[in-house]
């Protein structure tokens, strides 16, 4: 996924195409979570899964077949629902055990770091359709793993059908569509961006795993007390919005590294705080909070790179901009709340 839209651009996309190319895999996301993550709570969590992961595979064919840019965005609108039962449904079986919470984050951050600098590599070299084979191969073995796992035992709200969640106004509630905003629109452009620097797609591959590095970082110390404490998260939320206007301005490959770097260590603690408070709020109905988390992400992943195609088509520095005045609204509705 990280590289559809980099792929696109190379088949002749426009900014903004890339723009919706990497914004149509939200759209989907923004509300089916929390239909699946309910969904979940009711079936079991595994069928979900198998269905996320089946539509997963699929979508990564047809991007094999495909060679117009506009048809790009309506297979990642699919690949967005495949996804949409695959979080939700890993999130409800984890649970919100502190050990299962920091293990799971820690598996998926390991895959997510390796990625980005295997997929450059294999894409520089061999290229797109390569990448894209391994991506089916990899979600092949995730369906083969997800069948021959036990059915986890599905728990259910013995006081009525219905959900009793609270959704007014929480400020935890803000940070994974922070996260969906800044995650998603740095995968969607950064690569572009760097070969406008003069960078090779190797080096975009490396940055983007030295943030996933980072963010694995702090998901090996989220269980660290001092992470735990609402002050330091407000911290590293202000790094969300301060890091990437650096991005703009960096010297050489040693700053843009670190830069890199330290966004990835403070999404990996804010959203590792995020998602253990968030499913916390029930056990009957974590499918149902799963969903919700999953949802604000999609939300932040649908207009992040949407809003950053339409100011890449003026100059691709304002893209970095976005975080910074998000993270002002986030303050300001933390002081009016």
């Amino acid at each position: 996924s990280i590289y559809i839209p980099y792929y696109a651009y190379q088949l002749g996309a426009t900014e903004i195409e890339v723009g919706l190319i990497g914004a149509s895999a939200g759209v989907p996301y923004i509300f089916i979570p929390f239909l699946a993550g309910r969904l979940s709570d009711k079936i079991g969590r595994k069928k979900g899964l198998l269905t996320g992961v089946t539509v997963v595979s699929l979508s990564y064919i047809t991007y094999l077949l495909i060679y117009r840019p506009s048809l790009f965005i309506l297979v990642r609108v699919i690949e967005g629902v495949g996804w949409s039962f695959v979080w939700p449904s890993m999130e409800a079986i984890i649970g919100n055990s502190e050990k299962r919470l920091q293990v799971y984050n820690i598996m998926w951050g390991f895959g997510a770091t390796l990625a980005p600098y295997l997929g450059s590599s294999i894409y520089q070299f061999y290229g797109a359709k390569n990448v894209l084979l391994l991506s089916i191969g990899l979600m092949v073995a995730s369906f083969i793993f997800t069948i021959s796992g036990k059915e986890e035992i599905v728990l259910k709200n013995s006081s009525n059908g219905r959900c009793k969640g609270d959704f007014r106004f929480k400020p935890i509630f803000f940070i994974p569509f922070i996260y969906g905003v800044l995650g998603y629109t740095l995968l969607t452009f950064f690569p572009i961006y760097a070969e406008k620097r003069a960078l090779s797609l190797n080096v975009s591959g490396l940055v983007l795993s030295v943030m996933n590095f980072g963010r694995l970082s702090a998901f090996a110390l989220s269980n660290k007390t001092i992470f735990g404490k609402e002050r330091v998260q407000e911290y590293f939320t202000i790094l969300l919005g301060l890091v990437p206007v650096g991005l703009i301005f960096f010297a050489n490959e040693i700053i843009l590294v670190s830069l890199f770097f330290l966004l990835g260590f403070s999404l990996g603690v804010t959203y590792a705080y995020a998602l253990a408070k968030i499913l916390s709020i029930s056990e009957a109905n974590r499918g149902y909070y799963a969903g919700a988390f999953e949802s604000l992400l999609g939300l932040g992943a649908f207009s992040g790179p949407l809003i950053g195609g339409i100011l890449a088509n003026l100059s691709f520095n304002y893209i970095f901009v976005i975080p910074g005045l998000l993270i002002l609204l986030f303050i300001f509705l933390k002081k009016i709340r």
